[in-house]
C-alpha cells in the first residue's frame, strides 16, 4: 500500500468507527452490545499507527495540547454550557450542581465522551516516553505488557477512576501498542493487512465468539467508559478480531462522506452524544407525534429502526454542517486545525 492509501483506510476505519459510536448510544439493543466489544480499543489502535516521536518531546507536547487539549475545552465548554441550560430548564440548577458539573469537567473521570480525548493525550504522553528511553522493540513490549497487566489489577482490586482517565491508559495500551506496531513493522504485517472477502466473516466471528466466552465466564464483555473488562483474555482478544473487522472492511470502502467524518472525528465523536441526541429525539418525537407514527417506546420493529435512522442522519447532517463552518472560520484552532 502506498502512503496515501494508508491514510485512506485510516479515516474511512475512523469514520466507521465515529457512525458505530453513534448508533451505539442510539440504544440499539444488541448491536450496541456488538460494537461496544471493539469501538473503543479501534480508536486507540488507529491513533497509535499514526503517533510519531519524530518530534523532540516539548514540540511534542505542544502539538498535542493543540490537536487534543484545545478542543477538549472548546468542544467540553460548548457542552459544559448546554448541560447549564437543562439544568435551567429542568429547574435542577444551584452551586452544588454547577461546582460538580465544573470539577467534573476539570477532573474528567469518565465525563461524556469528553474522557477518551484527555486519556488519549495521557496515552500519547507516556507511550512517547516509553519509546524514548526504552529504545529497543523487545523492552517496549515488556514495560507496555506490564502496564496492561497493571491496568486490569487496579480496576480488579480498587477499580477507582482516575483524573484524566489515567486507569484506561494502561487497560488501552496494548491496542495503542499494536497500532504504533504495525506502522513501524508494516513489512512484517503486510499480509495481514490486504482485503479478503474471506477474512471478514472470520475475524467477525472471532470477534462475537470471544465477547461470548468472555460474558459466559464473567456475566460482561468489554465497556471502557464503565471500566467493565469481562474475563480479559477473550475479551482483549475479542476486540482484537473486531478492530481486525473493521481495518479490513475499510480497505474495501472508498466512500467520500465516510471518510470525511474519520478526518473530523474528534467533533462527531465528542458532541453526538451529549448535544445532538436529545435535541434530535424531542424532534423527532415532534415529528413522528404531527404523522401520529409510532415512537421510539412503541416497541413496533419497523418504525423503531426508521426513528433511529432517521435521527443517525439528522445528527451526521448538523454536525456536519458545524463543522464545515468552524473548519473555514478563524475558530478552527479550536477543533484542532
Amino acid at each position: 500500500m502506498s502512503n496515501k492509501e494508508r491514510i485512506i483506510w485510516i479515516d474511512i476505519a475512523k469514520g466507521l468507527g465515529i457512525l458505530l459510536v453513534i448508533l451505539q448510544h442510539l440504544e440499539v439493543g444488541l448491536l450496541g452490545k456488538w460494537i461496544s466489544t471493539f469501538n473503543m480499543p479501534l480508536f486507540f489502535f488507529l491513533s497509535g499507527y499514526v503517533f510519531s516521536t519524530k518530534y523532540d518531546f516539548v514540540s511534542f507536547v505542544k502539538r498535542k495540547c493543540k490537536t487534543l487539549l484545545i478542543p477538549y475545552v472548546f468542544l467540553g465548554m460548548t457542552m459544559v454550557v448546554f448541560q447549564l441550560i437543562s439544568y435551567c430548564y429542568y429547574g435542577e440548577i444551584s452551586v452544588n450542581n454547577v461546582l460538580k458539573l465544573l470539577s467534573d469537567f476539570v477532573l474528567q473521570r469518565r465525563l461524556w465522551t469528553l474522557w477518551f480525548i484527555t486519556c488519549l493525550f495521557l496515552m500519547n504522553i507516556i507511550f512517547y516516553l516509553i519509546v524514548s528511553f526504552a529504545k529497543s522493540f523487545r523492552k517496549v513490549s515488556v514495560i507496555i505488557a506490564f502496564l496492561t497487566i497493571l491496568g486490569i489489577l487496579y480496576y480488579r482490586f480498587i477499580g477507582v477512576e482516575l483524573i484524566w482517565n489515567l486507569d484506561v491508559c494502561f487497560t488501552m495500551m496494548i491496542f495503542f501498542y499494536a497500532g504504533y506496531y504495525c506502522k513501524v513493522y508494516k513489512n512484517n504485517v503486510t499480509s495481514l493487512f490486504k482485503f479478503r472477502l474471506w477474512i471478514l466473516p472470520l475475524a467477525l466471528a472471532g470477534n462475537i465468539l470471544f465477547s461470548y466466552l468472555s460474558y459466559v465466564i464473567s456475566g460482561s464483555t468489554l465497556v471502557v467508559s464503565w471500566s467493565l473488562y469481562g474475563f480479559e483474555p477473550f475479551t482483549f482478544i475479542s476486540a482484537f478480531f473486531g478492530v481486525y473487522f473493521i481495518i479490513i472492511l475499510s480497505m474495501a470502502i472508498r466512500l467520500e462522506p465516510i471518510r470525511y467524518i474519520g478526518e473530523n472525528s474528534l467533533i462527531y465523536f465528542a458532541w453526538h452524544q451529549t448535544l445532538f441526541i436529545p435535541v434530535t429525539y424531542k424532534v423527532l418525537n415532534v415529528i413522528f407525534n404531527i404523522f401520529k407514527l409510532p415512537l421510539l417506546d412503541d416497541g413496533v420493529l419497523v418504525w423503531q429502526i426508521v426513528y433511529q435512522l432517521s435521527a443517525l442522519i439528522i445528527i451526521l447532517l448538523a454536525i456536519t454542517v458545524l463543522n464545515l463552518i468552524i473548519s473555514r472560520s478563524k475558530f478552527r484552532f479550536t477543533i484542532g486545525k
